[in-house]
Order: C-alpha cells, then sequence, then structure tokens
C-alpha cells in the first residue's frame, strides 16, 4: 500500500488525478465519521464538510506531501470545518437537528448513552498532540494492526504500540476529569466500535472531482466549497458523462472496497454485548457523579452536624473511662506487649470515622494508611503513627482520628497492660466517603 505522502506527491508532481482519488478513498470514512459527529447527525451537513475538507487537501498539498501520515491533520481539519459549518446554520436547521437527535435518544438505551459520552470523547481526541492523534486515527478509526501503524509512522510494532497506548492513557485521564471513569482496555473497545461511520456511496468520487477542480481554479474556489451536496453530484455528473464513465469505474470500485471493509469490521455478538454494557456503565457513572457533586454542599454540612455531636460526647466517655479505671497514664519508659504476647486482646469501644480529606474526595482519589500506635492500660490511643500512607492528606486524618478511639485495654495476668497494635485504614471513594478500617 503506498503511504500518504507518495501519493500526495504523485498527484504534485504529475497532476495524476488517480492519486488524489486513492488518497479520497482511503480516508473518506475517517473524515465522514468525524464530520457527521460533530455536526449532530446532518448528513446533508456532513458531506459539505467532507468537501470542504478535501478541498483544502488539494489546495495545501506541497506543504503536507512533507508528512508522513495525513490521518491526524485530516481529523483536525475537519473538527475545525464542522465547527465552522455549524455556526453557518441557520435556527430552523438546528431545531431539525435537535429534534432527530432527540428522536434517536429515545430509540434506545445504548444509542443515548453513546450520545452523551461523544462530544467528551471527540474533544479530549482533538485536545491530544499530533503523533498521538495520529495514533489514535490510524488505530481505531482506520482499523489499522499495530504493525500497520508502525509503518505509517515510521516505528516498529512494539513502539508503535506503545505510542497507542500512551495516547489512550492520556484520553483516560482527560476524561476522569470530567467525571467518566473507566480502564483504558474499554476505552479502546468503545473507540474501535463506535466511532467509525461508513460514508455513503458515491461520496468518494463526488469529494474527489470537486477538490480537484477547486484546487486547480482559485477563481471557482469559494462557491464549489460552500455549494450544496444536491448541486456538487450534478457538476459531477456532468465530468463524469465527458470522462468517458471513469466515474463508474471509481464508483465501483469504492463500492467493492467499503463492502470489504464492513466485512472485516463485523465483530462477534459477544463483544457488541460487552460493548454496551461498558458505554451504560460509563454514563450511569458520570450520572452519579454529577449527582453527587450537586449535593456536596448538603453532604458537606451533615458531616460537620455528625462531627460536632460526636466531640460533644467525647468528654462523658473519657470520664466515665478515667472512673472506671485507677491505671496511671501511659509512659514512653513502660513495657508494651505486642498484642499476640496478651491473654486478652484489646476490645474497641469508640472509633470516629476518619475525615476523608477534600482535596482527594474533589478528586475521586481512594487511598490507604498503615498506622501503628499503643493501648494504654487506661484504653487510650497513644504514639499514633503512620508508618505508611499514599497520600499525606490521608495519613494526617486517619492519625487525628485514631488518637480519639477508646479500647477496653487488653490484659496480661488479669491486668491491664500497654499494647501496640499495627492496622490498615482504607479511604474508598464510593462516591460518597467510607472509610473501611480493618480490624485484627
Amino acid at each position: 500500500m503506498s503511504e500518504d505522502s507518495e501519493l500526495l506527491r504523485r498527484y504534485i508532481d504529475e497532476r495524476a488525478d488517480d492519486a488524489f482519488a486513492g488518497l479520497v478513498r482511503r480516508h473518506i470514512d475517517l473524515v465522514y465519521s468525524v464530520a457527521l459527529r460533530h455536526v449532530g447527525g446532518d448528513t446533508h451537513l456532513a458531506k459539505d464538510v467532507v468537501q470542504i475538507v478535501f478541498t483544502s487537501l488539494a489546495r495545501k498539498a506541497t506543504a503536507l506531501a512533507r508528512r508522513p501520515v495525513l490521518a491526524g491533520w485530516l481529523y483536525r481539519t475537519t473538527q475545525y470545518a464542522a465547527i465552522d459549518a455549524v455556526r453557518t446554520e441557520s435556527r430552523r436547521r438546528k431545531r431539525e437537528r435537535e429534534a432527530h437527535t432527540m428522536n434517536e435518544t429515545a430509540a434506545g438505551t445504548d444509542e443515548g448513552n453513546w450520545e452523551s459520552l461523544r462530544p467528551l470523547l471527540d474533544r479530549a481526541i482533538g485536545g491530544l498532540d499530533d503523533d498521538d492523534r495520529d495514533a489514535i486515527v490510524l488505530r481505531f478509526f482506520n482499523g489499522r494492526s499495530f504493525a500497520e501503524v508502525g509503518a505509517q509512522l515510521r516505528l516498529n510494532e512494539n513502539a508503535a504500540r506503545m505510542r497507542v497506548e500512551r495516547a489512550l492513557a492520556k484520553l483516560h485521564a482527560t476524561l476522569a476529569r470530567d467525571g467518566v471513569t473507566s480502564t483504558s482496555a474499554a476505552l479502546g473497545l468503545v473507540l474501535a466500535q463506535s466511532v467509525s461511520v461508513a460514508a455513503p456511496a458515491g461520496l468518494a468520487a463526488s469529494v474527489s472531482g470537486a477538490a480537484l477542480a477547486g484546487a486547480s481554479s482559485c477563481a471557482t474556489t469559494a462557491w464549489m466549497t460552500f455549494m450544496s451536496a444536491t448541486k456538487l453530484q450534478f457538476g459531477i455528473a456532468a465530468v463524469i458523462v465527458a470522462a468517458g464513465g471513469v466515474g463508474y469505474v471509481i464508483q465501483a470500485d469504492t463500492n467493492a472496497k467499503l463492502r470489504d471493509e464492513l466485512v472485516h469490521a463485523r465483530i462477534s455478538r459477544e463483544e457488541a454485548g460487552l460493548l454496551r454494557q461498558e458505554v451504560s456503565r460509563l454514563a450511569t457513572t458520570a450520572a452519579e457523579i454529577r449527582s453527587w457533586r450537586e449535593n456536596r454542599a448538603e453532604l458537606a454540612r451533615l458531616r460537620d452536624e455528625a462531627a460536632a455531636r460526636t466531640t460533644r460526647t467525647q468528654p462523658s466517655n473519657r470520664s466515665t473511662s478515667l472512673a472506671s479505671t485507677s491505671q496511671p497514664a501511659w509512659r514512653a519508659d513502660q513495657p508494651v506487649y505486642e498484642i499476640s504476647q496478651l491473654e486478652q486482646q484489646p476490645k474497641p469501644k469508640l472509633q470516629p470515622r476518619p475525615e476523608y480529606p477534600a482535596e482527594m474526595r474533589q478528586l475521586a482519589v481512594s487511598g490507604e494508611v498503615r498506622l501503628s500506635f499503643v493501648i494504654d492500660a487506661n484504653g487510650d490511643a497513644q504514639d499514633v503513627q503512620a508508618m505508611s500512607a499514599t497520600n499525606p492528606a490521608f495519613a494526617e486524618s486517619a492519625v487525628a482520628a485514631v488518637r480519639k478511639w477508646k479500647f477496653e485495654a487488653g490484659k496480661k495476668a488479669g491486668t491491664p497492660v500497654n499494647a501496640r497494635m499495627e492496622m490498615p485504614i482504607k479511604f474508598i471513594f464510593n462516591p460518597t466517603p467510607v472509610v473501611a478500617p480493618t480490624w485484627f
């Protein structure tokens, strides 16, 4: 398969229209699917955007000939062209497009879920740098293997795989900041099965002729770029007739290629089911996160109220504990026993939960802290230390909470003694904060 740069160079040096037509056939599905998503499913407007993009490619052929891969440039150019086209649409077309989208959403839950996630995914891909965007488009939009991606990007197969995985990781991080959490593997499955839309039959031939005509005549470029799809078809039909039927051969070749690509793109029912489940789960998770953020102020108020009540009850609990034992306060020079050396292990009586750090909650981050502390003969937690923590904020919250804990002291020979304990405390984002201590 000739590289994009070779076909573009043939078109520039030899004015080989068949080389440009080959580029159009190779990338028509990518450009059309991106345009179709950005214009809200308006097929006529999507065709106009495709015409604009390939006309721009013909004009800028000399500058673009140095690029080994055109897919990334075409993706970004299509985004810009679609945005400009949408801005010029009238209010009536906007209302029709919104009604069309509502009908599609009502037709099935899975399609509605994909509609809600699609703008986030397109914006994330548009924010990638050129190298990463080329890798994503070649792998998932054009359906290339890692070996083919490597050949296009002048990398070996392993380096191409790493480039794609790095780009997926960046997309995953961007979507996570928007509140959509998933694995990179699931994101790859969504990209592979949900972003490709076959262009209508005949569009490649129409675009090739119109783009070449637009590039050869600057005086007629403006009106050809923005003319409707119907007018383009009539104009190209005249060119096909004059060319003695060459266009029909190109059309037949395009249809055959489209049929082959559709056969290779067909996936098993099991993979389709997994994809629908993942899209549904992502949409549900995004909705839950939005709901939780809307009620964050109320949750904070309830948390502060609970903390105030706990503080008010602690003095009476401590007074009762001190009155029930005559043991002196813990001192560092007193013997401290391991839990395994005791005849009776300490028993928890009061354990206020640690506060979930606000910055960690906002980032939807979970964590764990491993603590070491001494339960003295009075049942108080002393010498509380964080041995390890996934984040200092978690360690600070856990230490502060454990210092308030009360126990029934462990005993040795029937006498309360000091005992050292080690235990993990897990902070789990659910998204409602849950702190789960793991006991002995």
